[in-house]
């Protein structure tokens, strides 16, 4: 993620792709809400609940249910939705289509022109719950809120030293000297890696992936992502 000097948080993007608005919005503009004629009697249930039911839904019944209405295609279009999909039935070595919702389709969907969704901002619809996880992906992380460092840096640090200066009072501390010796440190990068691991699947998540799909993701797709999958070692 792209750091910069600003005054505020800012998302990267101008507006949620598909006009999700936090409630906060709604008594600024004294816009009317689109929820509750939308989602009729299901605008009983809290947007997290009904979140819920929908990822019980499959994709073929996701995508009809958000030509309903306009609230129904902002729940439908929720990126967690099809990400969830595409992590239960797409296969290790899947390639990125520059979201989840394009990627799922690009597989899954017979015919499907990857980059053909256009988003649909609609007017009048608030959810903190769905404005929230873009917000988080999107905003941009300032150089200022990396300045403070309060942590201890130490290296040359004994055992004895680190329990009584560290352990004991519970304190952490940044030992900066313990892996300079790892031939790692001086082989591993993003090529050695790709070479080593061509073709082998590798645990994203709880899930395994080819590890060229995992990079393909990095590059294009983690940062869509309020919390990024990332691999793991369970050997």
């Amino acid at each position: 993620m792209k750091n910069k000097k600003a005054s505020a948080a800012e998302p990267r993007q101008h507006g949620h792709p598909y006009g999700v608005q936090p409630w906060g919005n709604f008594y600024l503009k004294q816009q009317p809400e689109i929820r509750t004629a939308g989602l009729g009697l299901m605008s009983a249930l809290s947007d997290d609940l009904l979140l819920g039911v929908l990822y019980l839904l499959p994709a073929a019944d996701l995508a009809r249910l958000g030509l309903a209405s306009k609230a129904l295609y902002c729940f439908a279009h929720t990126l967690d939705l099809w990400k969830a999909l595409a992590m239960q039935e797409l296969p290790e070595d899947f390639r990125w289509c520059g979201s989840w919702r394009e990627t799922y389709l690009c597989h899954k969907a017979p015919g499907y022109a990857p980059g053909s969704h256009k988003p649909l901002a609609v007017e009048g619809f608030y959810s903190d719950f769905l404005h929230q996880p873009w917000f988080c992906a999107a905003v941009e992380l300032q150089d200022d809120w990396l300045e403070v460092d309060n942590i201890d840096r130490r290296s040359g640090l004994t055992p004895d030293q680190f329990r009584q200066q560290y352990e004991l009072p519970n304190r952490p501390v940044v030992m900066t000297d313990k892996m300079t010796n790892w031939p790692a440190m001086g082989k591993w990068n993003r090529h050695y890696l790709a070479a080593a691991l061509a073709g082998r699947p590798v645990i994203v998540g709880n899930m395994p992936w080819r590890f060229g799909s995992y990079l393909s993701y990095c590059d294009e797709g983690a940062e869509q992502d309020e919390m990024p999958l990332y691999m793991f070692d369970k050997a």
